[in-house]
Order: C-alpha cells, then structure tokens, then sequence
C-alpha cells in the first residue's frame, strides 16, 4: 500500500498467501466473489449509484441548490448551512463524496465567496460536509453494511437519520464554520427569508426533491424491495432528466451508466478480496481471539466505545469504506455485540467513523477531489479540513455514547406499526 499498490492485490495477496500457508484450496476467493453476486440486495448498490451519477450529471445539483439557499435565507449563516445539508443529502444520493464534489463544488465555492465567505474556509467546508452524507438513505455504504451484518436496510435506513442530522450540526459548531458565516445584524444587504423564492425555487426542483420520496418511500411503505426501490429510482431519474428538464441525453445516460460500472466494478473487485480475507479470519477464530483479549484488558462498555472509535478512525484512513465494511466488521460485531451494543447502533458508529476517513491521507479521497478540483496543493486541503475532523470525533462520540439516537427512530416506528 506504502508503494501505491491498489487495495485489492493487497487484501487478495493477502488472503491467498494465509490459504495458501495453511493449505486451504485457493478456490476459497473465487467463491467470495461469487457468494458477493448471489446476494439478492447486491443490485441495488449499482441502480442507486446510477440514479445519484443521472443527478450529478445533469442540472439537478443547481436546482437543489436553490432550494437550500431560498429554504435558510440566504446571506453568509443562511449560505453556509444550505451548503452543508446539500453536500451531505447529494452524497447520500451519489453513492460517493468525491462525486459530489466534483458536481458540487465548482457551483457552492464561488456562491459562499459571494456572500464573503473565505475561500479556505469554503473548500474545508465542501470537502469535509461531501462526507457526511454515509448516513443518510440512500447511502451504498449504508446498504453495504446492512446486507455484511444482515440487519434490515429499511431499519439502517431509518437508524441513520438523527445520526446524520447530529454529525451535521457538530460540523456546523465544532468546526467553526458558522463563526466565519455570522451574520452582522446591521448588514442590510442580508438577503431574507423569503416565502415566494423559496416556493419558486421548490417548484423549479419538484422533481429532484421527490426522488427520496420514490426511493425511500417505497422502501419503507414495504411496497418495494431494496432492489426493486433502487430500479424505480434509477428509472425515475431517467424518466424526470430526460422528459420533464430535458437535459438527459443519449450521450449523457452512456456516460453515467460507463461511470456507474467503472465504480460499481472496482468496489466489487475490492468486495470479493476483502469477502476472502475475512472468510480465513473468521475460520481461523479471529473474532472470538479478539473478544476474549479485549474483555481480558476492560470490562467496560464505555472505554471500550472510545477505545473503538479511535481504532475506526485510523482504519478509516488506511482503508477503502467498502474494503473496511467487508474486511473489519465481521470481526468487530461480534466483540460489539459482546458489550451489549445492538448491531444497528454499531453500524452507524462504524460508518461514522468512516466518515472522517474520507478526510485523512492516505485512503482519505476527498482531499484528493478537492485539490484538483478547487486547484489546491494537498496539504493545503489536508490543513483546511483539520477543524472538520475534530468536529466529526466529537458527533461520532456523541452518538456512540448515547445509542438512542442510532435506534430511537427505528424503534420508535416499529411500535407505532404494531
């Protein structure tokens, strides 16, 4: 990895010396990669993917952004929220932060210079708030570890909403984005709330902000499965860029279906090598090794959660998202679940966690995106976003220490439907 080595060979190279140490038929990462294909879920990460790459690429992001700004008023406070609430809802969409970036940030960078923001403090924002949509449906990754875990997608979708909404405000606080975007109250030129734009601007993206509604809602109304939800999202993408804006051509939809396979084949690639390794780990009684060593130096449910949060985080800056899930929660529900931690509040932990290592070199690809998009050296990036790091420990803490917040929703909704 030190040497630029993709993550695949790595985790494969791995796994095939460790069968082949202990003479296992080498066949075994073959037959990950199958187990990965016949997994009746697996087709909705590339159908979502599809529909967030059909918004991305047409005008849709424009659109949203109207909303957002007309929705929180405008002016410095009013931009840098809508900013922060679009790139984590677009993330959510995409299936990756770089994505929106990309599609984001060459639209919200100059609109937060124009109502004075800073431009550091702007590309920090942008590249740090791109994150933070993981937990959010319809988000790959939160789909991914539902179907490791085997925990209902529509209960992590549902678990993930006031996780999302806490990182967000830790992000707004800690990291000290509203203090550069205080509004001074004698600033006349501070644009208002404004019930008309905001309706104008609602109307202009009626059919971009009735996607979750198709994706989620049939989802969760039981009407649809995974799959089938994820299918009439992508068809609704389809359908609503291409007839009802016309900006979704031929050329376009190839395109987007092109970068939907190079993005699905690589987290493939990565899933079936890292599914192998894991399998020997299993086999060869890692988890229960680890359980038993952790429990022997604390008995202590909370030390353990920082103990944990703090293993994450340095996981999620070695390791590719979708590499960690396959590769690290095998190993780690186990030893949560044996400090009674349910395993959809585990799993938003983990994918917050993860969140932060899209920010930290050398797996951290956002700082990557954000250099060659907003033309910036690394480490000025790596720099501007080491405020938002402390931001996101600090929401990541809170919601590993207060698990009502990951299952209270969930929980709450299954009552209610009894």
């Amino acid at each position: 990895l030190s040497f630029g080595a993709p993550i695949f060979a790595v985790l494969g190279g791995l796994a095939l010396a460790l069968f082949w140490q202990d003479g296992l038929p080498l066949a075994s990462i073959a037959l990950s990669h199958y187990q990965i294909t016949v997994n009746p879920s697996l087709p909705a990460l590339p159908l979502f993917t599809l529909a967030g790459l059909i918004f991305a690429g047409t005008g849709a992001a424009q659109r949203l952004g109207a909303v957002f700004v007309a929705l929180f008023g405008g002016g410095k406070t009013g931009t840098v929220i809508a900013a922060t609430v679009l790139c984590s809802c677009f993330t959510a969409f995409t299936g990756g932060s770089g994505v929106t970036i990309l599609a984001l940030g060459g639209l919200l960078l100059p609109l937060l210079q124009g109502v004075g923001y800073p431009e550091r403090k702007g590309i920090s924002l942008v590249t740090s708030a791109s994150a933070l949509g993981v937990l959010l449906a319809p988000s790959v990754p939160l789909i991914m570890y539902a179907i490791i875990a085997r925990v209902p997608i529509n209960t992590m979708f549902l678990a993930g909403v006031v996780p999302a909404l806490v990182m967000v405000v830790c992000l707004l606080i800690f990291g000290g984005y509203l203090r550069h975007g205080a509004v001074r109250a004698v600033d006349k030129a501070q644009p208002a709330f404004s019930i008309t734009a905001l309706r104008e601007a609602a109307w202009r993206a009626k059919w971009e902000l009735l996607a979750p509604v198709v994706a989620i809602g049939s989802l969760g109304s039981g009407m649809a499965t995974p799959t089938e939800s994820a299918a009439l999202t992508a068809i609704y993408a389809v359908l609503t860029q291409a007839w009802a804006h016309r900006e979704l051509d031929a050329k376009k939809l190839v395109e987007a279906l092109s970068q939907c396979t190079q993005i699905i084949g690589g987290v493939m690639l990565i899933l079936g090598m890292a599914l192998g390794l894991t399998n020997y780990l299993v086999d060869a009684g890692v988890p229960d090794l680890a359980t038993e060593w952790v429990q022997g130096v604390t008995q202590n449910k909370w030390v353990f959660l920082l103990a944990l949060n703090v293993f994450l985080f340095a996981a999620g800056a070695l390791m590719e998202i979708y590499a960690a899930i396959v590769v690290l929660v095998p190993l780690l529900l186990p030893l949560a679940t044996s400090y009674g931690i349910d395993p959809v509040h585990f799993g938003i932990i983990f994918l917050a966690n993860m969140e932060m290592g899209f920010l930290c070199p050398p797996a951290g690809m956002n700082i990557y995106f954000a250099s060659a998009v907003f033309k910036q050296p690394l480490r000025t990036v790596a720099a501007s976003v080491a405020p938002a790091l402390l931001a996101i420990f600090v929401g990541t803490l809170t919601i590993s220490w207060l698990p009502l917040l990951a299952t209270g929703l969930p929980n709450f909704l299954m009552s209610f439907t009894r």
